[in-house]
């Protein structure tokens, strides 16, 4: 029951999913126009997390991104790798992005765009992307998803979705919470539909059904979605 329940309440929420399962933890980075910041002078500042940067490739313009430290000190930059940049100043996070990236450190340009910003980061199957949303106060975890579209029917895992809260600012170690969607949904349970903060990372995960399909090759694809309802 609690199933059908849940894959009811998707069908309202917004179609389409394309990309990789989020078990991998990868998310590639936004393009640099989605937010138009200007960078901040501070060659000394020790990056970490959720600093946000704006990285630009001279060879390749494809891979220039905006991206936000994560709570493991990486940096996730699509094709151009995840290098690790959490404790470097600005010359030495270029240095890590362009060893990763297999180019040379004259090639790559890294802006500090906002320290410690007060983003929420949204990691999730639909094309691989890292979702980087403007905080703009107190807001539930599941409120959030619905505004943004993240849950996808058929290719978002209700039973994976949690949050993870670094506590950079607090110096604590980083917290984990997981979001029960059968309590919120059928028990009227809010108690893990958790107020979040600045920093906060979501992970969405991908169902295997979702993951499965885009194992199949193209030609086989509109069948199977439409069999099994997969929006994808």
């Amino acid at each position: 029951m609690s199933r059908i329940a849940l894959l009811l309440l998707f069908v309202s929420l917004a179609a389409g999913c394309t990309g990789r399962t989020t078990r991998q933890r990868r998310a590639e980075a936004m393009p640099i126009a989605t937010v138009p910041l200007p960078p901040v002078d501070r060659p000394d500042y020790a990056l970490g997390c959720p600093d946000l940067l704006e990285v630009r490739f001279a060879d390749h313009p494809a891979w220039d991104a905006l991206a936000s430290v994560d709570v493991d000190g990486t940096l996730h930059l699509g094709s151009a790798g995840r290098p690790r940049v959490e404790g470097h100043k600005l010359d030495g996070a270029r240095d890590a992005i362009a060893e990763e990236a297999r180019v040379e450190p004259s090639r790559v340009r890294v802006l500090l765009v906002d320290p410690s910003a007060k983003f929420v980061t949204v990691h999730g199957p639909e094309a691989n992307r890292q979702q980087m949303l403007v905080y703009r106060g107190p807001e539930r975890a599941v409120e959030l998803l619905q505004r943004t579209g993240a849950l996808k029917p058929g290719c978002t895992d209700p039973r994976d979705v949690s949050v993870v809260r670094p506590n950079v600012a607090k110096g604590s170690p980083p917290e984990l919470f997981h979001i029960d969607f059968d309590a919120i949904f059928l028990d009227g349970d809010e108690r893990t539909n958790i107020p979040l903060q600045p920093g906060d990372q979501i992970y969405v995960g991908e169902t295997r059904r979702s993951s499965f399909g885009r194992l199949l090759p193209n030609w086989l694809m509109p069948a199977y979605r439409k069999l099994f309802k997969v929006r994808m």
